[in-house]
């Protein structure tokens, strides 16, 4: 249980995610039926321990039966990819999965896998799904775009500062201009505004030291 890490809470939970994917299936096969039973039997161990004692555990591990789920979905999606795109009407299904998740997104807004607030699983595994599958559709589509290269480049950086410095800063100019950050509509575009927001701080913030370091070796 790791709070003052901030939104890098993840790592270790991450990392124990691919150590139980590793060993389920056997070191990355998961074309097995008892991986399958191993990784409903995890989740719904999850389930039960959020709905009965909900107390956090160390390194996040109320988290791994969730995290280990979509984990597992990036790992079996990845191998399928291919076969999956070929298809003529993967362009309706994607538009259909983005109007789910943006519908989902409003009506079970308040999702923190940290503090195990899921709202409606269902509704929540629905939505996570049906925006993944939209994104991977449109992140596949799109040309090669140097912000979103350099959003991926420098994740980390976006994640250990996004909760103490842009956070602040936003929900602060939110507040000047009168707008309620708890509002269902702005809680569902936050994410996307304090991205793109990032994004800013961050390509500025990564010119200034490349012209430091032009001039100090002048």
């Amino acid at each position: 249980f790791s709070p003052h890490l901030g939104p890098l809470w993840f790592l270790p939970c991450l990392f124990i995610t691919e150590s139980l994917f590793r060993i389920i299936s056997y070191n990355g096969n998961f074309l097995t039926l008892s991986f399958y039973i191993k990784l409903i039997f995890i989740l719904f161990s999850g389930i039960i321990y959020i709905k009965t004692i909900n107390e956090p555990l160390p390194y996040s591990l109320d988290a791994v039966p969730f995290s280990l789920i979509f984990y597992a979905f990036g790992q079996i999606f990845k191998y399928y990819e291919n076969i999956i795109f070929r298809f003529d009407y993967v362009k309706s299904i994607a538009f259909f999965t983005f109007i789910i998740w943006a519908i989902i997104g409003i009506m079970n807004p308040r999702v923190d896998m940290f503090w195990n607030r899921y709202g409606n699983l269902l509704l929540y595994f629905i939505q996570a799904f049906s925006g993944i599958f939209c994104f991977i559709f449109i992140i596949r589509s799109l040309p090669e775009f140097k912000p979103l290269i350099h959003i991926g480049k420098n994740t980390m950086i976006f994640l250990a500062f996004h909760l103490t410095l842009i956070y602040p800063l936003l929900n602060w100019l939110f507040s000047l201009i009168g707008i309620d950050t708890h509002s269902r509509l702005i809680s569902f575009s936050s994410g996307i505004l304090y991205t793109l927001f990032s994004a800013i701080i961050l390509y500025l913030l990564k010119r200034m030291i490349v012209s430091v370091k032009l001039l100090l070796n002048l």
